[in-house]
């Protein structure tokens, strides 16, 4: 058995659920010495052999490899199906066919790192997930009700120009074009951790030094944003037809481009609950008549702006229900072009776009662009009260934008025992369940060094099964809105 002593103990209600999950197992079979070896981070077969192919897996009677997947095989071969396991019990996940690509079965804690996860490749010292090959593409995604089709994950740049330099962010960019994920996300206020005003911008230069470096700007499927009311990006100047001439042109000259493929609004000027602002948000002060003819001013520059090639598309974030829909009402109504897109946060600890926005984006064909959707790091379970990695975005901002609440790591240690007893990697559970949501949807993943990158890009392939989906539904009850 593993030596666990260095690991914090989970909180008693997380440890309460994970026993009651693993008993309910055993008691329908599903359990065993499997299952065991799966959650104690016991790997027993040869790191080379990590994913048996079908031929293999007939000629070892139909098993498969039970060792590495726990509760049978929870990353079968067979593209968004659920393959029997061998064992018996409903296997939990399923993984669209891929390459050479190594599998490994958890992910280890590392020795001396407390609640640190490593990637699974490094934790065993063999194949670095960087070598990721998918057999099939990238599965692709449409934006709206468009034309405009992109990959089903979207590379997020935040970091880009403060925890992660000029270099690292053209070795992501190279990366995801490697595996398929052509469509980036940015801003004009970024990098963030911390945004500041002198900084602004460096994140779309460092992109636009890649486009002049790789020649590839049409492999691209590019947004960006102007920054609201408030911000760091020209004074903290409101969004209004002028501004929106004069971000744009900014973030056209760093990115060394001529258009862009999405133009978003970062924040609406009337403010919203967005950013933790749910706890006292108050509409009663709003002008109805006046954020109307704000829509409509704006609507009408982006269809010009559109008309000129600057832009193809037009999408909102960190929107409301009732916003989005009076952009959409507008944009029918001929004010201008229609959103296609909503980027809001979204994760497992984040889920208010789950009621009225989602009803939305099914009936209005908007695509919602999910951020955050690891919880700014808190679901890779490298995080614990007293536990912060160095160079980590907790490091720079303890809070974490205020989701760090007494209520949130006994979340945070539901969500991550539930994938280490699955034999899965928390990230990849936790970013393809956004990726099979019932709604449009494609999450923006963002990460600070090439190997997580390459750790979140293991979730492209990952279908989860409908029981452990049900099991996620039940953390959420117990745990809902921590922060």
């Amino acid at each position: 058995m593993a030596d666990r002593s260095h690991q914090p103990r989970r909180p008693p209600a997380a440890r309460k659920e994970a026993e009651e999950m693993r008993g309910a197992e055993r008691a329908d079979g599903r359990g065993g010495k499997a299952e065991v070896e799966a959650r104690d981070g016991v790997q027993r077969r040869h790191p080379a052999r990590a994913e048996l192919d079908e031929d293999d897996r007939q000629e070892q009677g139909g098993e498969g490899d039970q060792h590495t997947h726990g509760r049978g095989s929870l990353a079968g071969r067979r593209g968004g199906e659920y393959p029997e396991n061998g064992i018996g019990g409903s296997p939990v996940a399923a993984r669209r066919p891929r390459d050479h690509a190594p599998d490994f079965a958890a992910p280890w804690v590392a020795r001396g790192a407390p609640a640190v996860y490593r990637s699974r490749a490094a934790a065993l010292g063999c194949c670095p997930p960087l070598s990721l090959t998918l057999e099939t593409p990238m599965t692709r995604k449409t934006l709206g009700n468009s034309d405009i089709s992109v990959s089903a994950i979207c590379l997020g740049t935040m970091t880009w120009g403060s925890q992660t330099d000029e270099a690292g962010g053209h070795a992501q960019m190279d990366m995801a074009l490697d595996h398929g994920v052509d469509f980036w996300d940015t801003a004009e206020m970024y990098p963030v951790n911390p945004v500041l005003a002198e900084t602004v911008g460096n994140t779309e230069a460092i992109i636009g030094s890649w486009f002049a470096a790789r020649g590839r700007r049409a492999d691209v499927v590019l947004a960006t944003k102007i920054a609201g009311k408030g911000g760091k990006a020209r004074g903290g100047e409101e969004i209004s037809p002028a501004s929106i001439r004069r971000a744009l042109e900014g973030s056209l000259t760093r990115l060394r481009t001529d258009y862009v493929d999405l133009y978003q609004f970062h924040w609406p000027n009337r403010g919203s609950y967005h950013f933790r602002q749910i706890w006292g948000f108050d509409a009663s002060r709003q002008d109805r008549a006046a954020t109307l003819q704000h829509m409509q001013d704006c609507l009408g520059t982006l269809g010009e702006l559109k008309a000129e090639g600057k832009i193809r598309a037009f999408g909102l974030s960190n929107e409301s229900a009732w916003g989005m829909a009076q952009w959409l009402r507008l944009a029918e109504a001929g004010a201008g072009p229609r959103p296609l897109a909503l980027q809001n946060e979204y994760s497992l600890l984040c889920r208010l776009y789950d009621g009225d926005l989602a009803e939305l984006g099914v009936n209005e064909q908007v695509t919602l662009l999910a951020y955050s959707p690891l919880a700014t790091g808190l679901l890779t379970g490298k995080y614990a009260p007293d536990i912060t990695p160095e160079g980590s975005r907790r490091a720079g901002t303890p809070e974490l934008g205020g989701r760090i609440t007494p209520r949130v790591w006994d979340a945070v240690a539901a969500y991550v025992d539930l994938a280490r007893v699955q034999g899965l990697d928390p990230v990849q559970m936790a970013v393809a369940w956004v990726m099979g949501r019932p709604f449009p949807v494609v999450p923006i993943i963002g990460a600070t060094t090439e190997a997580q990158l390459a750790r979140v890009l293991g979730a492209a392939d990952l279908v989860l099964a409908p029981d452990l989906r049900t099991a996620i539904d039940r953390i959420h009850k117990a745990h809902p809105m921590p922060y």
